[in-house]
């Protein structure tokens, strides 16, 4: 039952699940960015019997070659259809392979479910950098401000930031917020001294 899960899931990792109107069952996840970062396929009472459970599925760039590497370490196949391989590992711990795919079922890119190595260039981390270095080298203060807000809004949105280690506002919320509230205290001081407004 998606249903029953979503706000759990929500709240835990401010992941988005979305019905996919276009494929009975199947729920798309997506992360704060708006990637595909899993789907829930929400099975019939006939197949999936009286039990809830989640198979987790990992996408491999080479089905015969993971299949191979699982069951050389101990694992054991335990059934195959389609291009999905359902494995058991050494300790005993069930899992599906299947190939990495570019396009997710959704139809977008789906880039979080292959190696990693998508191929759009990142251009917006070259361009913040490019600031950056322009700020420091031009001691441009207002441009320390508009940094420090971009870096304030993603944490807003996902709940979770990083200041030498990952906090998430809901284990840490009193840290979450004194690290946020530092970005937005020394954006706006700073975007006011970068505009000459500070007598």
């Amino acid at each position: 039952d998606a249903d029953a899960v979503a706000a759990f899931y929500e709240r835990l990792f401010a992941w988005r699940l979305e019905p996919n109107e276009t494929a009975a069952g199947v729920t798309p996840v997506r992360n704060a960015r708006g990637q595909t970062v899993s789907e829930i396929h929400q099975l019939p009472d006939e197949v999936r019997g009286k039990f809830e459970f989640w198979g987790v599925h990992f996408a491999v760039t080479d089905i015969a070659k993971a299949k191979q590497a699982a069951l050389g370490a101990g694992g054991e196949a335990l059934y195959e259809a389609g291009d999905s391989i359902l494995l058991k590992d050494r300790d005993g711990a069930a899992f599906f392979i299947a190939p990495a795919a570019t396009k997710g079922r959704s139809g977008g890119t789906d880039q979080a479910l292959t190696d990693g190595s998508g191929s759009s260039w990142p251009w917006k981390t070259v361009l913040a950098l490019a600031a950056l270095w322009t700020a420091i080298l031009m001691q441009i203060d207002i441009v320390w401000g508009v940094l420090f807000l971009m870096w304030t809004l993603p944490a807003l949105r996902s709940g979770q930031t990083y200041f030498v280690e990952h906090i998430q506002r809901r284990t840490n919320p009193a840290l979450f917020w004194a690290i946020v509230g530092t970005w937005i205290v020394l954006s706006i001081y700073l975007i006011v001294v970068g505009l000459g407004l500070a007598s």
